[in-house]
């Protein structure tokens, strides 16, 4: 038998099937206004005018038994409302009507308005809808953006006559954040590859070094060296096998346990794996990014980060500096630190000052000056050369 939601439904009681009369006739109203013509806002600022409210709910902060009531109305709001199937007389499961056989499952309530007025009231929609601003769901960034503001993602938004798209995060009736998208996506993909770069040329032993240590090792040197004791005592016959053999099954079964959260331990903090392998790879990505498919950039990025968290801008502050400010990357773990210093600080270090190091440290090869010129562009090349052909783990 299904469950009903403790929480009351909008137009109707608290029994689940008797109607609201003054919510339900809203419903029904609201319905035959959009079947007319009528657009979503538009019926969410007519219930705002006659101060509409929704149905008592518990929010985070709230003491016990204490309700919030809905009091304004964005289209997002009102569709969901409006368009329940519990409306229609359907049960619904996670927003989704429970369907056996291929047949809808009816509720034992009598319907607000039928399927078919749904049906058309929906298509309506559909064809008239036009949506106020252009959004995009492709950009590089899209879906690990979040705000900081108010926790909903950032979608993609060209906005109307605007040059420059942004990331933009609405509450469904205006936009409270934005972020110029061309300077973000530039910032975070040089931070985030020249670190998958790092990465893939230091290798998982760099990693290995900076294990959080499992803090159960103590406990387990313990169980075993009194486990010996107690079995060094039976054979001694100091101790009687009934009363070593229970407490030696104790501990191995209490071993058997810390040894398998000790291997899940260090298995959450080993790397797992991810699309840039070879430093070469990651050295091409990071100076052509621009030029690669965005699937495989994306593809790049969710493989470092969790989220990245936008907050909102400071008033009079503009350019690179006070863009940076806004940004936090959460990354993903295991994520070590290399030369001392994190992904963010080391993004506009100079690459070729830095392959230029690593190549003379790992072979000893000391390029000729900078003063030479041809010679030192010459050593570059050939030193490259021999790194791409070796495939080796030098960029």
């Amino acid at each position: 038998m299904l469950r009903r939601s403790p929480w009351r439904s909008f137009g109707f009681q608290e029994d689940g099937i008797t109607h609201h009369p003054d919510e339900a006739a809203l419903i029904k109203e609201a319905v035959d206004l959009i079947k007319g013509g009528a657009g979503l806002r538009e019926v969410g600022r007519l219930w705002e005018k006659r101060g509409v409210k929704g149905t008592p709910v518990w929010k985070k902060g709230l003491a016990k038994g204490e309700r919030v009531q809905r009091t304004e109305w964005s289209h997002s709001d009102v569709k969901e409302i409006v368009f329940r199937w519990k409306n229609v007389g359907i049960r619904a499961r996670y927003g989704e009507p429970v369907v056996v056989d291929g047949e809808y499952v009816k509720g034992e309530w009598e319907p607000i308005y039928s399927l078919e007025d749904r049906e058309a009231a929906l298509e309506k929609i559909n064809t008239n809808y036009v949506k106020p601003y252009k959004r995009s769901t492709k950009g590089v960034l899209s879906g690990i953006l979040v705000c900081g503001k108010c926790g909903r993602n950032l979608y993609g938004n060209s906005g109307s006559g605007r040059a420059n798209p942004f990331y933009v995060c609405t509450d469904g009736r205006k936009s409270h954040l934005g972020i110029s998208a061309p300077a973000l996506e530039e910032y975070v993909q040089r931070v985030v590859f020249r670190y998958a770069m790092e990465r893939a040329y230091y290798g998982e032993e760099e990693a290995k070094k900076q294990l959080i240590p499992w803090p159960g090792e103590e406990r387990l040197s313990v169980i075993a060296a009194k486990r010996e004791e107690l079995m060094a005592a039976y054979k001694a016959g100091a101790l009687s096998g009934s009363i070593v053999f229970p407490t030696v099954e104790e501990f191995r079964i209490e071993e058997v346990e810390l040894v398998k959260q000790r291997t899940q331990h260090y298995a959450r903090q080993m790397p797992t794996e991810r699309l840039i392998k070879h430093p070469v790879e990651a050295i091409q990505l990071l100076m052509n990014f621009h030029n690669e498919p965005i699937e495989r950039r994306r593809v790049a990025l969710r493989d470092e980060l969790e989220r990245i968290v936008i907050g909102p801008g400071e008033q009079g502050r503009r350019g690179h500096a006070a863009m940076v400010k806004r940004v936090e990357f959460e990354w993903k773990d295991p994520h070590p630190i290399f030369n001392n210093r994190t992904a963010e600080e080391a993004h506009d270090e100079p690459l070729m000052g830095f392959l230029v190091q690593e190549w003379a440290k790992k072979e000893g090869d000391t390029p000729p000056p900078r003063e030479d010129r041809e010679a030192y562009e010459k050593w570059l090349e050939a030193r490259w050369a021999r790194s791409v052909e070796a495939e080796e783990g030098l960029p």
